[in-house]
């Protein structure tokens, strides 16, 4: 747990202040993490993502390994934690040539 909340707070220090400060906010965040991923770190990841309140975010969670970014979000089978998953497949359909962020986090 001490791990992951280290790496949330470069998450938080390094990855979302700089999206913030983006000067257009026409982008998609992915955030995929395992399934079993600590309630703690679950929590305090969940609790970053309302503070910084960014556009349009989206936590899923899957074991498995997906072949793209895109066709992931579209063809998504497992849960998603944070934000709306409609809403991020209607802008990738919208804007196909976007490229998405991600942060992956450990247990």
């Amino acid at each position: 747990v001490d791990l992951g909340l280290a790496r949330l707070r470069l998450f938080r220090v390094f990855f979302l202040q700089s999206l913030q400060q983006q000067t257009s906010q026409q982008f998609v965040v992915i955030i995929r993490t395992d399934p079993g991923l600590h309630p703690t770190l679950k929590y305090n990841l969940l609790q970053l993502l309302d503070e910084f309140d960014l556009p349009t975010t989206l936590v899923m969670t899957s074991n498995e390994t997906p072949s793209s970014q895109y066709s992931d979000v579209l063809t998504f089978p497992g849960t998603v934690w944070y934000g709306d998953l409609e809403q991020v497949r209607n802008y990738f359909r919208a804007f196909q040539t976007n490229s998405p962020s991600s942060f992956s986090l450990d247990r």
